[in-house]
């Protein structure tokens, strides 16, 4: 009864205000949904905050999909400031070669 009026309180949410990201119920105190809400927050993230987020994270929080998000935004995003770095004017042509 509880998982079926959660339901539906969760539908209500949808209806009343169409959020943009997932809306998930969740217990601190029970520390029930609190995985999945980690992980859904860091798929929600742009790239270049899923890495500092995920540091911040208690370790029991940290699952393998959320550390592997996290490790191949941070790759990307530092591979993108390095390419606009190397893009400047000022680097010579034989080091933006490399």
């Amino acid at each position: 009864e509880q998982k079926q009026n959660i339901s539906r309180k969760i539908c209500l949410l949808h209806e009343l205000f169409q959020p943009v990201h997932p809306v998930y119920a969740v217990s601190v105190r029970l520390q029930w949904g609190l995985k999945v809400m980690a992980e859904r927050m860091i798929k929600c993230l742009p790239r270049e905050a899923s890495s500092p987020v995920v540091a911040q994270l208690q370790s029991h929080f940290r699952t393998t999909a959320v550390q592997e998000k996290a490790r191949d935004d941070f790759g990307e995003t530092v591979g993108a400031a390095l390419d606009a770095v190397s893009a400047l004017p000022i680097i010579p042509a034989p080091v933006r070669a490399v």
